[in-house]
C-alpha cells in the first residue's frame, strides 16, 4: 500500500528506535475487520483493495525495512499518516521514512515489542 509512514503505540517506549532501521512484520494472525474499522477512514477504496490482495496471504513475515526519523505525541492531524485516529486517544508514533519493500517476505517469528530480526 505504501501510504503509513508513521507506527503508534499507546505508550512512549519506542523512542530509542531514532535513528535506527527498522524491520516491519505481519504477525501470524490478521483481524480484517479491526484493521478496516481503524484505517477506512483514511484510505481511498483503491488501496483497501490492493492491501487485500496484496496482503492477505502474507503472515508471520518481515515484510519491509524503515528508518525511524523521529518520535513524538501524535495529534489529530497526524492519523492519514498513521491510518488510525491520533486524536482521541492519546497516541505516541514512529516517524519513518525510506521504507523499502522486500522483493520477498523473509519469514520470522515475531515477538511483543522490540526484538532483534537479521535478514
Amino acid at each position: 500500500m505504501g501510504s503509513k509512514s508513521i507506527e503508534t503505540r499507546t505508550h512512549n517506549r519506542l523512542r530509542s528506535l531514532v535513528g535506527q532501521r527498522i524491520a516491519i512484520h505481519a504477525g501470524l494472525t490478521w483481524d480484517k475487520t479491526a484493521v478496516w474499522k481503524t484505517a477506512w477512514d483514511y484510505i481511498t477504496p483503491e488501496e483497501a483493495n490492493a492491501a487485500c490482495g496484496e496482503f492477505k496471504e502474507i503472515k508471520g513475515a518481515v515484510v519491509c525495512t524503515a528508518m525511524v526519523i523521529g518520535h513524538r505525541k501524535l495529534t489529530a492531524e497526524d492519523s492519514r499518516a498513521a491510518l488510525i485516529d491520533c486524536g482521541s486517544t492519546e497516541r505516541w508514533g514512529l516517524l519513518l521514512d525510506n521504507i523499502e519493500r522486500l522483493e520477498t517476505p523473509a519469514p520470522a517469528k515475531g515477538k511483543q515489542g522490540i526484538w532483534e530480526w537479521t535478514p
